[in-house]
């Protein structure tokens, strides 16, 4: 079992999650596509950009810092640009101060992910939709507690899923994200950067 951060308690349904999530296992499907990362240039070495060590320095909708590795892309460069300006706005921040950006395009190939675009997933699990995109998952941390969709997160990187596919909450209309769990990964599976970033 990961431990939270000191200060913060986690979701009073994490059990329950969990459960629901490991009988979802078996059912777990192979996943391979080109995805999407925008990346702060400060981080864009090749390791960096594939580690998820990004998920141990701060909170995101799907992960509390430092219990484990974990990299968030989307299935579109429209997408990836749509949550880097939604941190900077739900922030009160302008949208110039989440540039400069490099657009990367990476390879995943997973034969264990956790499907949550999937209404059936969803459904035999009892994770609603609206409430995955909804999530105000930085109030909670404020108030002292582990969001919903991060104890989901949580919950399937304890398991062993190698990624989840979630609907966004930047683009909730088409955009799909797809966080990897790069600890998660098994022998069989693909991660790699398509698009090098080309370093002085």
């Amino acid at each position: 079992m990961t431990s939270l951060p000191a200060g913060l308690t986690p979701h009073v349904d994490f059990s329950k999650i969990r459960t629901s999530l490991q009988r979802l296992v078996l059912h777990a499907v192979p996943f391979r596509q080109h995805v999407y990362r925008m990346i702060n240039p400060r981080y864009c070495k090749n390791a960096d950009i594939l580690n998820g060590v990004g998920g141990l320095r701060a909170n995101g909708r799907w992960n509390i810092r430092r219990p484990f590795h974990c990299t968030y892309t989307s299935c579109s460069p429209e997408t990836a640009l749509a949550e880097v300006l939604n941190a900077s706005r739900h922030k009160g921040l302008p949208d110039e101060t989440a540039l400069p950006r490099v657009l990367v395009c990476l390879g995943i190939e997973v034969q264990k992910s956790l499907d949550l675009t999937n209404g059936s997933v969803r459904q035999s699990a009892r994770l609603a939709r609206r409430r995955m995109v909804d999530e105000q998952w930085w109030s909670e941390n404020q108030s002292g507690r582990e969001a919903w969709t991060q104890a989901i997160g949580r919950a399937a990187a304890e398991i062993g899923f190698e990624a989840i596919i979630a609907p966004s909450h930047a683009d909730p209309k088409t955009g799909t994200n797809v966080i990897v769990f790069p600890e998660n990964l098994g022998v069989t599976s693909r991660w790699a950067i398509i698009t090098p970033v080309p370093l002085k």
